[in-house]
């Protein structure tokens, strides 16, 4: 069973019939070949869990480059290590933009930076606060 999302670059579910399971441990390159993706992506195995009906789910997130994308994340559901369906979200296309903030001017932004403070009565403040 496959489910289709408009605009991701994956289904957002994929059922897999018991021959073509492979182990979770090979998901990150099963990926990338199946779903033909451009060179830099890479999926970085960020927790485990167990479920009581004894599925365990791995979290990746999916990076560029080294860099984690906001928001692309794939999730691999397996039983006795073997991976049995997949789901996820990531945006079709990803931008090759680079940061601009360089280091020198970081400490700088960070002084500058807007902020919302609560205190323990529920009293906000917001504002720009110099550190």
């Amino acid at each position: 069973m496959v489910r289709i999302e408009k605009g991701s670059a994956i289904p957002r579910f994929v059922r897999l019939k018991e021959s073509p399971r492979f182990p979770y441990s090979n998901f990150p390159a099963w990926v990338k070949k199946a779903l033909k993706l451009e060179r830099g992506i890479e999926f970085m195995l960020i927790r485990n869990e167990a479920d009581k009906f004894g599925f365990q789910h791995h979290h990746y997130q999916k990076t560029k480059n080294g860099i984690a994308v906001f928001g692309a994340f794939a999730f691999a559901h397996s039983t006795n290590d073997m991976v049995a369906s997949v789901n996820g979200r990531m945006p079709a296309t990803i931008s090759n933009s680079t940061a601009s903030l360089s280091e020198n001017s970081a400490p700088e932004s960070a002084k500058n930076h807007r902020i919302h403070i609560a205190d323990a009565n529920g009293t906000a403040e917001t504002g720009y606060r110099q550190l």
